[in-house]
């Protein structure tokens, strides 16, 4: 068996339940240290409060963004994940070049600012989410727009392209003028 060893106040309060030192902290207002410890969330990701971490696919290697809502699964279901990938091969990219966001996975206090703040987007495509959700306004569906330097474009949801080759040919021509 191998040592186990950490600093993570949390595992080590968890790991260790009786006292084997005593530390005092005089002069330096802390009444009760365990309240100036970041907060472990029920993921044990230790967190700020105020910060929150978006789960996403792809490594955004490109700065390219793709949000999407989907309810019925955690990113694509597989015939939209195939039309998803086929697209990126024909926009010369791969899934590691961009990230994807389903919405619907994320805390609902999630805000452009703060997917600004964690991926630093280039371009940034809704895929059957309404960009208003994250406090954006003047997106117009299927039509580039720009805010702060980084390229909008709302349009189709994959699974809605699936079933329709119009929407997938509005949304083809609308994505090819994107500069990645």
């Amino acid at each position: 068996m191998s040592p186990l060893n950490t600093t993570n106040p949390i595992a080590l309060q968890t790991l260790m339940s009786e006292t084997i030192f005593g530390i005092d902290f005089p002069d330096k207002g802390i009444e009760n240290p365990q309240e100036s410890l970041p907060k472990a969330n029920n993921l044990g990701i230790v967190a700020n409060p105020q910060e929150v971490i978006i789960k996403s696919l792809g490594e955004n290697q490109k700065k390219i963004l793709f949000i999407i809502d989907n309810s019925q699964n955690d990113f694509f279901s597989k015939d939209a994940e195939l039309a998803f990938v086929k697209t990126l091969n024909a926009l010369k990219l791969n899934l590691p070049d961009v990230a994807i966001i389903n919405y619907n996975n994320s805390d609902n206090k999630v805000t452009f600012d703060r997917v600004k703040e964690q991926f630093d987007p280039k371009a940034c495509i809704f895929l059957g989410f309404d960009p208003k959700r994250l406090g954006l306004k003047n997106c117009a569906e299927n039509i580039l727009a720009n805010e702060n330097d980084i390229q909008l474009l709302n349009s189709f949801s994959f699974e809605e392209m699936l079933n329709d080759t119009g929407k997938k040919r509005i949304f083809w021509d609308a994505i090819k003028l994107m500069n990645f």
